[in-house]
């Protein structure tokens, strides 16, 4: 009975346990499940005493990279999946460490292998004697594997088959009721002939059910239980189990428990369960008002912070708005997101107050198309819905939502994100060749799963970027089209005209030229995919832009500045700049160039600019820090209001022979009270 508690334990406790292999330069679509070869396991000992760590070594081969494996060693009638791989490359070895928790032998009972496009090879020990499930997995390759068998000794405990008994006499929480957002704890003790194997407890609220390991402390010789306060209302323990190293196990079930009901499919009332009063444990979390709607997720709020990221990176934040009369329970609500390829986790998640949204971070460790399956909100009155895409290739791949089909569907496409690579040394898609034909691009093979972004690679076009695309707040979204601004990056100019090659998901290419103004592009989009972007010619060589500066010609190699970025912080004015293979010097600014730039809080001014326009730096009201380099400015070549709303408090650094004449300047073009 207790491996289906510990696989309960385990799916709360761990959402994603798949230890990540380095990463392979090598990129090849591959469809070869992995090969672990079964002579090469052996472990570090075959004896063993009780607290010991054993490790289990193997080795695996596939044609492309191997992302995570799972081995689930068994015991005395149990088993447990042990987690913690480490590689090494030079050996090209595996090895987990497996904890002798229990007395006799310990068997690996399978060993399961996936490769990063999602292959998995599933091997189980055809020579174990304690094997517990036949899973049915994809895959099934049952082999001997009793090289990996080792013994733990019991040393001077006597074998006995006397269960642990827990004392409820002993049973205690730090509060009976604790205030919403703390940390309670419960303990009790538990009295063996033997020492314990493992000790937990399932607690349940109206907001959810979680588990927690006891963990016991030798100064009380007590098992102490961690249970963070997220909801109001009643909180119960509803099971316990214990077993010891002889593998004696007991089930305790809470006969008072009022929250059966609310999860009846977490209370194993097995035939040999003892039925026991668990009320001391119970607690009760008072709260003000009372709400009895679920939380509702706001249609089209769901999206992500971008639409590309590396594999094993997790820089993908996932956000959606809820609209609900209390507060949400974040700890109890959880995200499931998916790959195509097969990987899945479930996130928490956290509140950003600023943009008033609920946010969860992703990535991904196999290659393709990944995208949110299910969530689950709750709030802290423990009301509670499931919003689920079953829809999605991604939900079929994986036989569906995870709400036990009582979910309300909802369109998660804007969660849909794509894992592939990138050249590590320059972040971008870099190729020499030019786009002259679209059949090039191999439309047909871009459909394939998890091999997009290497096609784009090599398709022999010059890709100078692959980036993804922020919908403009006012874009009108009623019509086929969405238009799209995006930033385009350093490299582009002020004036390029842009080819964009849009990939769609029916495989056909969309063409699109368009300008580069202020920095970004702006397109029309019936679907967020990948964009190809080169630069087809440039027009205007009298503005271009350089590290969120726009500079204009002035001819004789000369450059002024016409306007910065509105959300730069630091600002510095360079000497020179380069751009289409020439060196200008930057001799001027132009009025109104840093007009409004808000979050400014430093500004260097290099040492040819001779000239700076009215209200140059108007309202640049954060600066902290102004250096000014030229030694080239006078009172009538610096405009009216060019630095006001600059603190008097700001720091400055001038050439030493110019201090005096420009505090004067600076005090008489808008830094008042400046000494």
């Amino acid at each position: 009975m207790v491996k289906e508690f510990k696989q309960l334990f385990l799916m709360m406790v761990v959402a994603l346990a798949f230890i990540v292999m380095p990463q392979s330069d090598v990129f090849a679509e591959d469809t070869k499940a992995p090969v672990l070869d079964v002579s090469s396991i052996k472990v570090s000992k075959k004896n063993a005493n009780y607290g010991e760590t054993v490790y289990v070594s193997f080795k695996v081969t596939d044609e492309s990279e191997i992302d995570s494996v799972l081995l689930a060693s068994a015991t005395v009638g149990y088993y447990n999946d042990d987690w913690g791989w480490e590689y090494d490359e030079s050996t090209s070895t595996f090895t987990v460490p497996v904890k002798s928790r229990y007395f006799g032998k310990c068997e690996i009972m399978s060993i399961r292998v996936f490769d990063v496009y999602g292959n998995e090879a599933n091997y189980f020990n055809s020579a174990c004697s304690q094997v517990y499930d036949n899973y049915g997995y994809n895959n099934e390759i049952h082999v001997d594997m009793s090289a990996g068998d080792f013994t733990v000794s019991n040393g001077s405990y006597v074998a006995e088959s006397n269960h642990p008994e827990v004392d409820f006499s002993s049973v205690k929480v730090t509060s009976k009721t604790p205030e919403f957002g703390s940390t309670a704890y419960v303990s009790f003790k538990i009295s063996d002939e033997s020492p314990m194997g493992y000790v937990a407890a399932i607690f349940v609220s109206k907001g959810g059910v979680r588990g927690a390991e006891g963990i016991y402390n030798k100064t009380t010789g007590y098992y102490d239980f961690e249970y963070d306060v997220t909801s109001y209302g009643d909180i119960e323990i509803l099971n316990i189990v214990a077993d010891d190293a002889f593998g004696n196990l007991i089930w305790y079930f809470n006969e008072t428990s009022t929250l059966y009901d609310y999860y009846p499919s977490y209370a194993y009332a097995e035939s040999d369960a003892i039925f026991v009063d668990l009320s001391k444990a119970t607690m009760k979390v008072a709260g003000t008002g009372e709400d009895e709607k679920a939380p509702e997720i706001v249609e089209g709020s769901v999206s992500v912070n971008k639409r590309y990221t590396k594999r094993n990176t997790y820089d993908i934040v996932l956000e959606f708005k809820v609209k609900d009369d209390s507060k949400i329970n974040v700890l109890d609500s959880q995200v499931w997101i998916c790959g195509l390829a097969g990987d899945g986790s479930a996130g928490s998640i956290t509140y950003n107050k600023t943009n008033d949204t609920y946010e969860c971070e992703s990535g991904g460790s196999f290659y393709g198309t990944h995208r949110v399956l299910t969530i689950k909100i709750c709030d802290v009155y423990g009301n509670y819905a499931y919003y689920s895409d079953d829809k999605s290739d991604v939900a079929i791949k994986h036989g569906g939502s995870m709400d036990d089909g009582d979910g309300i569907y909802m369109d998660f496409s804007g969660s849909e994100y794509y894992v592939g690579i990138l050249d590590e040394e320059t972040d971008t898609f870099v190729s020499n060749s030019t786009m002259d034909d679209t059949s090039q691009l191999g439309v047909k093979e871009l459909k394939m799963s998890g091999s997009i972004y290497k096609k784009l690679l090599s398709s022999g076009y010059n890709v100078k970027g692959l980036f993804e695309v922020d919908v403009d707040g006012t874009c009108d979204m009623t019509s086929e089209k969405t238009k799209v601004f995006f930033e385009v990056p350093e490299g582009f100019e002020e004036g390029d005209v842009l080819r964009i090659r849009h990939l769609l998901s029916d495989g056909t290419v969309q063409t699109q030229d368009a300008k580069v103004l202020d920095g970004k592009v702006c397109i029309d989009v019936s679907e967020f995919s990948p964009f190809m972007v080169e630069v087809k010619k440039s027009k205007d060589k009298s503005l271009f832009a350089k590290k969120g500066i726009t500079y204009r010609a002035l001819g004789k190699n000369k450059v002024s500045v016409k306007a910065v970025k509105k959300n730069l912080k630091k600002l510095v004015i360079p000497d020179t700049v380069k751009a289409f293979s020439k060196k200008y010097k930057v001799v001027s600014i132009d009025a109104n160039a840093c007009k409004g730039c808000k979050k400014l809080s430093s500004i260097t001014i290099g040492k040819y600019v001779s000239k700076i326009g009215k209200k140059a730096f108007n309202g640049c009201k954060k600066v902290k820090k102004l250096a000014i380099k030229t030694n080239k400015l006078k009172m009538n070549k610096v405009g009216k209001d060019a630095f006001k709303g600059i603190s008097k408090k700001v720091k400055l650094t001038l050439p030493k022979k110019k201090v005096k004449l420009y505090k004067k300047i600076l005090k008489k073009k808008g830094i008042k009270g400046l000494k």
